[in-house]
């Protein structure tokens, strides 16, 4: 494996400014710009804002900078579908996924490794009167 290509990017948190509410921002350090590892990609958790969902904190999944480094040979998660949150199978907490930790993509090698059993399966819920929903994810 050769040696792999570092860039800058602007933090998301503080959008460059180096300081959020009137303090040193923490996702860069008072920077303004981080350093990833290429290939990167837009924060598929937080939509690439930095802020954790329903909260003001920095995103668990990029840390606050809005993009993460992933695979070259990224596909899906076939667990999320490529949306970085837990499937709402269980009550809908919103908690990044397990598989792909938040990112929404894993490598091709390890999607083949993941048992059918983990990936989500299809759901069909009968409705009140003649509603049929089924759930795809």
């Amino acid at each position: 494996m050769g040696k792999r290509e570092k860039i800058e990017v602007t933090c998301a948190f503080c959008r460059g400014a180096g300081k959020r509410r009137g303090s040193i921002c923490q996702a860069c350090r008072g920077m303004g710009k981080v350093a990833l590892y290429k290939p990167t990609r837009r924060c598929v958790y937080c939509n690439g804002t930095g802020i954790q969902p329903r909260s003001a904190l920095t995103c668990s999944v990029c840390g606050g900078v809005g993009t993460v480094t992933v695979e070259e040979d990224g596909v899906p998660c076939p667990a999320c579908g490529g949306t970085g949150v837990e499937p709402e199978i269980f009550g809908g907490s919103q908690l990044p996924c397990l598989i792909c930790r938040g990112k929404g993509a894993i490598s091709a090698k390890r999607a083949k490794a993941i048992p059918p059993s983990k990936r989500p399966p299809r759901r069909r819920w009968r409705g009140y009167g003649s509603r049929e929903v089924t759930l795809e994810y």
